[in-house]
């Protein structure tokens, strides 16, 4: 089977592109990655080989899970915080996400906003303050949110296994 060219989860943004050959490309500090199809099915090619998951069902989770309906962050890998969020809507397919453990701050220059990274680079996209700011809000509550039951649940069974091995040793 042929491995499907990828990003690494060091990627600071997805962004759509308009070339000839490429439809996106995937930007890290050790370089850029170019795709031929939308940044959807490039994600959607990802989550599926790497994860055995897809777009549509981390989706659906999302939905009923945080009761987000529009412009859903997409959690890739918790363990490397690797969510990866759009910032605009994904109806014409090929949107920026941008992944929020490499996000540092949004700020307006004009009229346009400025994305600046952690690595000190910057991102300036023709998308409003507030929408960005809003969506960085949306992953961060998931990326929270999930953080919290990981640590809620390990501390469960392990409560669970020590009451349970005391009671049964008495």
């Amino acid at each position: 089977m042929k491995v499907p060219k990828h990003f690494k989860r060091d990627v600071m943004y997805i962004e759509p592109i308009y070339d000839e050959i490429y439809m996106c490309q995937a930007v890290s500090a050790s370089g850029v990655i170019r795709y031929k199809k939308s940044s959807e099915q490039w994600l959607n090619e990802y989550l599926t080989y790497f994860y055995s998951t897809n777009l549509a069902a981390i989706r659906s989770h999302v939905k009923i899970n945080f009761d987000i309906h529009r412009m859903i962050p997409i959690c890739v890998d918790l363990d490397y915080q690797f969510i990866l969020f759009p910032l605009n809507s994904s109806k014409n397919k090929n949107v920026y996400f941008l992944n929020l453990s490499k996000v540092y701050r949004f700020f307006k220059r004009e009229n346009q906003t400025v994305i600046e990274f952690i690595c000190g680079e910057e991102l300036v996209v023709d998308i409003p303050l507030s929408q960005c700011e809003s969506q960085y809000n949306k992953a961060t509550r998931i990326y929270d949110k999930y953080v919290k039951f990981k640590q809620f649940r390990e501390r469960y069974l392990s409560t669970t296994v020590e009451t349970i091995y005391t009671i049964n040793h008495k």
